[in-house]
């Protein structure tokens, strides 16, 4: 949401990211035996400031002329460009149910440099012995969120994140991916990982629950997320 207010460029200033690589996405250990992998799922992204009075892209933003092309080319409504996307045209008409509807100018993909990035990070935690939590603001999974909110790029995304083994047993490096956006949440288990999108205070009732919100431990045996007011709650076994 930040996107919305200052540009790419503006938030590595501000200190978001990691501003000495220039980039938004980086990893650290907070606890020896685990990695947290933080990932940009709008490295690829339309939104930037003032964008719903854009008529032409900006100039030198690869990552926004990047997701200019992916929209142009998945959903019709979007082959006018700017000028048409926010006129009042219906981003979704003639789009079949299901994820073909998740090309929307609200969404964005990792991108090709980040999953390049991303793999290299989880052999790498394989190396090490760790296992890993990817944080991410657009959910993965299709049967985690709506599939009008997920990554553009989920498919490529899903398969990096399943496929490292741990080294000396046979469950992925990856044992959860966190994420929100879809506002209503959700869960599935892919192949071995967990994929939990929080739901969202702003579609909490407070007639009904007066919180929304988790607290996550990580013991020996599980992840454990303890729901508050209208959030779920879930163990991921270890």
């Amino acid at each position: 949401h930040e996107l919305y207010n200052f540009g790419p460029t503006d938030l590595l200033k501000r200190g978001f990211g990691c501003p000495r690589e220039g980039r938004f996405f980086y990893a650290f250990d907070p606890y020896p035996g685990w990695r947290f992998i933080v990932l940009n799922s709008m490295e690829n992204s339309v939104v930037r400031p003032g964008c719903m009075k854009f008529t032409e892209p900006p100039a030198d933003d690869p990552g926004y002329a990047a997701a200019r092309e992916i929209l142009m080319a998945n959903n019709p409504n979007m082959s006018g460009g700017e000028a048409k996307w926010y006129a009042g045209v219906n981003w979704l008409e003639g789009l079949q149910p299901g994820v073909g509807r998740r090309f929307l100018p609200y969404n964005g993909a990792l991108g090709a440099e980040q999953l390049e990035w991303l793999r290299t990070q989880l052999e790498k935690a394989r190396e090490d012995e760790v296992r890993v939590v990817a944080f991410t603001h657009i959910p993965a999974h299709p049967d985690s969120a709506a599939p009008s909110d997920i990554l553009w790029d989920y498919e490529a995304a899903l398969d990096v994140l399943a496929t490292t083994q741990c080294k000396h047993k046979s469950v992925p490096v990856v044992r959860a991916v966190f994420a929100g956006h879809h506002h209503l949440g959700g869960y599935c288990e892919d192949r071995g990982v967990f994929h939990v999108t929080f739901q969202a205070p702003l579609e909490t009732d407070p007639s009904k629950y007066k919180e929304c919100a988790a607290d996550v431990s990580i013991t020996s045996a599980a992840i454990q997320i303890k729901g508050r007011g209208a959030q779920f709650s879930l163990d991921i076994p270890l």
